[in-house]
């Protein structure tokens, strides 16, 4: 499979005593700032050629518009184990399992300083949005940070059959 685009689209990962994972990472067209191909005939051709390899499939949906990560998720129910979105940085509350077995999340979260925007400085960001300038973006690099994730749990078959967003704020951390 060859592509001009960034990336590699889809790693296998292999471990001893276990089924192989296909993971695939595809991108959003909505609100980006480059025009990719389409998502979803990406993912069909990605699916073709990975049919036989295993029933556990994972789509990293790195989309910005929820309502985009949604049809991928029903496009996608049945065809994959799960659709999980990142970008935005900003969980979401709708883990569910979609009717053909296909865990879902819109946005699984940032982990990163919880006392920031996206992971920068308040202040700057304020004065950006605000003031239509652009100012420095300085990494936050002290304080609670946040971490975001989800547990999934699969059958035999690839399917869903408990999804759970996780997230804990650690007040005090070391590096």
């Amino acid at each position: 499979m060859v592509s001009s685009l960034p990336g590699r689209g889809v790693v296998v990962v292999e471990k001893k005593n276990i089924s192989p994972l296909v993971v695939i990472n595809l991108i959003g067209q909505v609100n980006m700032r480059q025009s990719y191909d389409s998502p979803f005939h990406k993912l069909d051709e990605i699916l073709e050629t990975y049919q036989e390899t295993s029933p556990f499939k994972i789509l990293d949906w790195h989309a910005d518009a929820t309502s985009e990560k949604n049809i991928m998720g029903w496009y996608a129910d049945g065809k994959v184990s799960l659709v999980y979105g990142t970008h935005t940085h900003v969980p979401t509350a709708d883990a569910h399992i979609l009717p053909k077995g296909t865990g879902y999340i819109s946005d699984v979260g940032m982990t990163g300083p919880h006392h920031s925007i996206i992971g920068v400085t308040v202040e700057p960001s304020i004065v950006r949005f605000r003031d239509q300038v652009m100012r420095p973006m300085d990494v936050v690099e002290s304080g609670p940070i946040e971490v975001n994730a989800i547990a999934v749990t699969l059958d035999g078959q690839g399917r869903t059959v408990d999804i759970r967003h996780l997230r804990k704020i650690i007040e005090k951390y070391t590096i």
